[in-house]
């Protein structure tokens, strides 16, 4: 049985406040927006050296000496070419027997339906199956000590439901400690064990107040989306077969569903990235014959590859994506949101914050000349006043351009989209309480 453990939090600026809390097994969750430190607290109890400075100091006691931990971006952890021998990896490791390995892939495969083609490379995944992947992996070396960093930020309820009766079995057959740092105020929901990191404090939490968003009217759009007999496929997954729908007058465009359902897939065929398989899709815009789209990948990092967010901007520049009064713009954008230019710009992608990289691209694009912008899981990793921040912001950018969002986030999406499309039901919902009727205004 893993022994209950102790962290003590000092805030060095703030000397009355200092906490202390025995952790016993069980599943312990731990807010904090953004930015507040909490992959550097990870780090500190860990023992790994900070990345950045901060503003409290960890001590700890009788900290179990079993631990794994799982750090926000699930590509940093995966390592071999097929779903099997990446499940498989931690049991060879350890030497168990290939009937036995045999026998705990299979309970796996059990709990989740992706993992049944275990010849599937992983890269072919969805970002909250690669999450899905990398918590079972861990879990199967049955850590004292399980650490995770926000890598439950691309799962929907549905799956965080099950996930978290995972953990549960994993607590009471292993007696585990299970630490869920997240960004996202109603993960506290599914623990009695939960905290808040803010920049002064940490505590316990009681009672959990969530920010709802405001819906606004906006001008009704120009955007229409026809899909005819169409079948798409992701690998060897068919994602729609001979589906038809037509929706117009779109002003934000909503595409959700559960994980792995091919929301992703649909988004790049919407681009032009992939063609369908059969069938035809028709992405356009009333009175504009070739609409700019631009598209930001639910890993940002993607759209950058080795280069910095200057040499990004420079390039759009270039090609006439962006002006340089618009660029100057942005860059204001980015100091009312507290992200400074300076500082960020000549870093690498891979050695940014996700989420200072992730709203610096979606802000990047808006001041960029696209007519629709899509995109994919935009509220990753935000706390609940950057999720409230960047609400707003899309709200006044609706004004003048079209959007299309694709997230498992189902408030984030009802809270800007007039129109729903859902893989869950294979229907489109139009929301027309949402548009402000004044064509009149716009002829």
């Amino acid at each position: 049985m893993t022994e209950f453990f102790t962290i003590t939090v000092k805030f060095e600026r703030f000397a009355q406040s200092q906490s202390r809390f025995s952790i016993e097994p069980g599943l312990h969750i731990i807010y904090g927006e953004s930015g507040v430190g909490k992959s550097g607290f990870i780090r500190q109890l860990t023992g790994l050296k900070p990345t950045a400075s901060s503003n409290f100091q960890i001590d700890t006691e009788n900290q179990p000496d079993s631990l794994q931990l799982i750090l926000q971006n699930p590509d940093q952890h995966i390592i071999n070419p097929t779903l099997f021998e990446e499940l498989a990896f931690n049991y060879e490791y350890n030497g168990l027997s290939p009937q036995v390995i045999e026998d705990n892939i299979q309970v796996i495969k059990n709990n989740w339906d992706f993992l049944n083609d275990d010849k599937r490379h992983p890269v072919t995944l969805s970002g909250g199956e690669k999450e899905i992947l990398n918590i079972e992996t861990s879990l199967s070396n049955n850590p004292e000590l399980l650490m995770m960093d926000d890598c439950l930020s691309f799962l929907n309820n549905e799956s965080k439901k099950k996930m978290v009766e995972r953990f549960e079995k994993q607590v009471r057959e292993k007696q585990s400690i299970i630490i869920w740092f997240t960004s996202d105020k109603g993960d506290l929901l599914y623990s009695q064990n939960r905290y808040e990191l803010s920049l002064s404090s940490f505590n316990t939490i009681h009672e959990i107040n969530t920010a709802k968003y405001q819906l606004n009217k906006r001008p009704i759009g120009k955007l229409s989306l026809v899909l005819e007999t169409l079948e798409l496929k992701a690998g060897s997954k068919t994602i729609l077969k001979d589906y038809t729908s037509k929706s117009d007058r779109i002003r934000c465009l909503g595409i959700a569903g559960n994980n792995g359902c091919g929301k992703t897939t649909l988004a790049r065929a919407l681009v032009g990235l992939i063609e369908p398989d059969s069938g035809t899709i028709q992405f356009s815009l009333r009175h504009k014959e070739n609409p700019k789209i631009g598209y930001l990948d639910q890993f940002p990092e993607r759209l950058l590859a080795s280069g910095s967010l200057y040499d990004f901007c420079q390039k759009l520049i270039l090609h006439h994506k962006m002006t340089k009064n618009n660029f100057h713009k942005f860059v204001k954008t980015l100091s009312d949101h507290q992200i400074n230019w300076d500082k960020t710009s000549n870093i690498s992608a891979d050695d940014l914050p996700w989420t200072i990289l992730r709203l610096t691209l979606i802000y990047l694009l808006m001041h960029c000349d696209y007519d629709i912008l899509i995109l994919d899981e935009p509220t990753f990793g935000l706390g609940e006043q950057q999720k409230l921040n960047l609400h707003s912001v899309l709200e006044n950018y609706m004004f003048q351009k079209h959007l299309v969002l694709i997230s498992h986030d189902l408030e984030f999406i009802y809270g800007l989209s007039d129109t729903i499309l859902s893989f869950d039901s294979m229907k489109i919902e139009t929301i027309p309480k949402r548009l402000q009727r004044h064509e009149q205004r716009q002829s």
